[in-house]
């Protein structure tokens, strides 16, 4: 089995973090104490109780469009080393036989050969059409990781957008992404899909964006305790709609949103909290499990998979009413879930004595209740 290479200790743990290293060095530390339990004090809200956000999406969202947005944020929360299934290609972060170091790569699922698409490391992509739109890391370290727009093989590279950028999605005619500035302040920004008429959206930093239709805006706001916020382009209302120091957020669609909530900032250290759904037009809360890792949530076919922090970071699965949980791979450490292609794709880490990740073990893909599985660094 290949070992990746130690010098992508970075990302890994970049993810660990769960929003991005700017927003540790930027913000202040909460004081509210960690306690990460289902019968702990919920938190004093006084957040505006909103309208149905189903009401305000576009009307052009079909249900099958709203069927999909789940799909979409759950792997837009994946901002390092994603990967995609399309028209039986899997395209991702594969290691090249001579050096160990990551390249953007495509292979078919039942092959184990990988093609190299680019000789740069894989943080973000999506597809349009035939072109696969890419955010890619040029240096060691993360921090310039431009856009690229190129064919399904690779061929016709162009750089759409220059800089340092995250968070990347396409709708409609549109690129949406972060956009950091000369501070390192991600800015959530859009262009057209040949990286002209560039445009802020929302004049504050913001992690996690995710757009559903191209006008409402889900954030989280660090500067407001970590809650999640939805932003109306068009009326530019702004409202918070969850408690706080929330991560790793997904919308249903509907009425309903999903998180994991801690009662302290992962810039703490803190990494275990209460995997929570939450009436979005009530602002009822219910924690469904105590114990969830919050870098990891992913939603497909009512269940929400998970790390489970009480089982040595195992990936399980439990429904949408906090039962039937059940354990879906036997590895430790797993990270980094996503469901694309209707297969799950997950990676297991190595760790040091203490238990700490240091390097990805290895990448699997299975089916949703975890048969079937291949692994694709092997």
């Amino acid at each position: 089995m290949k070992k990746i290479a130690l010098f992508l200790l970075t990302y890994c743990m970049f993810l660990t973090c769960c929003a991005c290293q700017g927003q540790q060095q930027q913000s202040d530390n909460s004081t509210s104490e960690n306690t990460s339990t289902a019968d702990a004090a919920p938190s004093q809200e006084t957040e505006e109780v909103p309208t149905s956000i189903e009401d305000e999406l576009s009307p052009a969202l079909t249900e099958a469009d709203k069927a999909n947005i789940p799909i979409e944020m759950a792997r837009n929360n994946v901002d390092f080393g994603l990967y995609q299934i399309k028209d039986g290609w899997i395209y991702g972060a594969a290691a090249n036989e001579g050096n160990g170091k990551l390249y953007f790569a495509k292979r078919r699922l039942e092959d184990s050969t990988w093609t190299t698409l680019n000789g740069c490391y894989i943080v973000d992509f999506d597809f349009y059409n035939e072109f696969v739109y890419a955010i890619l890391s040029e240096d060691s370290e993360g921090q310039h990781t431009p856009i690229y727009r190129m064919n399904l093989g690779g061929s016709n590279t162009t750089k759409i957008v220059d800089g340092k950028t995250a968070f990347l999605q396409i709708k409609g005619d549109k690129l949406y992404f972060n956009l950091y500035d000369e501070n390192d302040i991600p800015y959530f920004t859009s262009c057209d899909l040949d990286g002209s008429n560039m445009k802020r959206l929302i004049d504050k930093e913001v992690y996690y964006p995710y757009t559903p239709d191209g006008n409402i805006i889900f954030y989280q706001d660090d500067k407001d305790e970590e809650t999640l916020h939805k932003f109306n382009l068009t009326t530019q209302e702004d409202v918070r709609i969850s408690s706080p120091h929330m991560y790793v957020p997904i919308y249903d669609g509907k009425h309903t949103l999903f998180y994991v909530r801690n009662y302290k900032s992962t810039r703490d250290n803190s990494f275990t909290g209460d995997l929570v759904k939450r009436n979005i037009d009530t602002g009822e809360e219910a924690v469904l499990y105590a114990g969830a890792y919050t870098g990891d949530l992913l939603y497909v076919n009512d269940y929400l998979y998970f790390a489970n922090m009480n089982d040595e970071q195992r990936l399980y699965a439990i429904d949408t009413n906090g039962e039937n949980i059940k354990l879906i791979s036997d590895d430790p450490y797993t990270s980094r879930v996503m469901y694309t292609g209707n297969k799950l794709i997950y990676s297991v880490f190595d760790t040091d004595d203490n238990g700490v990740p240091q390097s990805v073990n290895n990448i699997y893909c299975c089916e949703p209740d975890g048969s079937n599985r291949i692994a694709l660094l092997d």
